[in-house]
């Protein structure tokens, strides 16, 4: 009815319930949203009907009033390939290259854009704490392959980089210096950034930001750090997949 909404990384499947046997259970963070920022999602929803559809929803049944509230301040940012801009790509951006203390993020699938690549760089290179958690186990090899390919390189850039093991991890998750938050269906990769559809939502409320930290510590909890001495010991043929498949990630 435009006044509750949902984003984040679920999707509508069994084994985002259950779980895989091969990986075991899914770990991943949706966020429910009311009042303005779920009209929000509602009007991403008409733009995509629109696109698949061609067909105008009746404005009257559909488009919900934005009315200011005293909740927290809510940014819905969408990004498809009819927009002139990678809306949410420029929103991690700048939220990278703008933080002043911490930088935390999450992904299932790691494959940026050389932008984002270099932000994350320059950011821990600048002495921020920046930390990356991604799955030790995943549910697509070459996406995991291809992640394993940048890893390296953000270790000698100073960025600490986790790999979750209680199951696999697909949250979608960036947190900024304790004051920003972005849950949405956008991973760090090509498609996400490019091609796909795709929402997010940028909390900007400290309380809600603090939450989502705890979880990520929680999460870390349950993950092995990666030591850049022994991951340049990983085998040769771990390291020829992972450089075959880093050609792919454009297409990832």
């Amino acid at each position: 009815d435009g006044k509750v909404g949902f984003t984040g990384g679920l999707n509508i499947a069994d084994r985002y319930i259950v779980g895989l046997p091969e990986i075991g259970e899914w770990r991943d963070t949706h966020v429910c949203l009311r009042g303005g920022a779920a009209a929000g999602l509602q009007r991403v929803f008409l733009a995509d009907w629109y696109f698949v559809r061609k067909e105008v929803l009746p404005a009257k049944e559909y488009v919900i009033p934005i009315k200011k509230g005293k909740g927290s301040v809510v940014q819905i940012v969408p990004s498809a390939p009819d927009m002139d801009w990678e809306s949410i790509e420029q929103a991690y951006f700048l939220a990278i290259a703008t933080a002043q203390r911490q930088v935390l993020l999450v992904t299932p699938y790691f494959m940026p854009t050389g932008d984002i690549l270099n932000a994350i760089k320059v950011a821990a290179l600048s002495g921020i704490d920046v930390r990356i958690l991604i799955p030790e186990k995943s549910d697509a090899i070459i996406p995991k392959w291809c992640t394993e390919s940048y890893v390296e390189e953000l270790l000698e850039a100073g960025v600490r980089v986790f790999q979750y093991q209680k199951g696999f991890s697909h949250s979608k998750l960036v947190l900024v210096d304790g004051v920003m938050s972005s849950v949405g269906s956008a991973n760090l990769d090509f498609r996400s950034l490019e091609t796909n559809f795709e929402v997010n939502a940028f909390i900007y409320d400290r309380e809600i930001t603090r939450q989502l930290v705890d979880q990520f510590m929680e999460d870390l909890s349950q993950s092995c750090e990666i030591s850049l001495e022994i991951w340049r010991q990983r085998s040769w043929m771990r390291r020829v997949k992972a450089s075959y498949a880093r050609l792919l990630s454009p297409l990832m």
